[in-house]
């Protein structure tokens, strides 16, 4: 059986793949503005509980100052790295995978080849699509929606632990 996943990379696969990269593969990014928000908070009820002429005034500003700031940079480090995407030159383009129980086939506008199931160290699912793990931290994100068979995911999972008993 063989599994085809066809996708553009386009401003939807984009933001899909953010999304999903930030929720399920990220370590501390997903807590960036959790951070921020919490440093602001904590910071205004100091402030409001110690009188303006303490010396804890300044650092409380600081961390109010530093809460938003971590704020900023989740957002423009999301708008950066979109911004980049959109400059590959896969941007536009037709990516595929077709999955067998043997190996993957990839073909996309920089690349064609072959990698068999042990070149994947993990796959983990997230919301809208999932990752293959590679060697040395590097994924590749395959929306759902890209199989051309519902259960598509079911048959990828099994290959993957099918090659890795044998």
């Amino acid at each position: 059986m063989k599994i085809t996943s066809k996708w553009i990379v386009d401003d939807a696969y984009i933001q899909d793949y953010w999304n999903d990269w930030i929720k399920y593969r990220s370590k501390h990014r997903k807590w960036a503005i959790h951070y921020g928000i919490f440093l602001i908070v904590a910071s205004l009820i100091l402030l409001l509980l110690f009188p303006i002429g303490t010396n804890l005034h300044p650092l409380l500003l600081f961390g109010i100052f530093i809460g938003i700031a971590i704020i900023i940079w989740h957002f423009y480090d999301k708008a950066q790295w979109m911004k980049l995407i959109k400059k590959a030159i896969s941007y536009g383009e037709e990516n595929t995978v077709i999955f067998s129980r043997e190996n993957l086939k990839i073909k996309g506008p920089t690349s064609n080849g072959e990698m068999i199931w042990k070149g994947i160290e993990s796959i983990e699912k997230g919301e809208l699509g999932f990752f293959l793990i590679l060697q040395k931290g590097l994924s590749i994100y395959i929306p759902y929606h890209s199989l051309d068979n519902k259960d598509g995911f079911t048959y990828i999972d099994d290959f993957y632990a099918q090659s890795k008993i044998a």
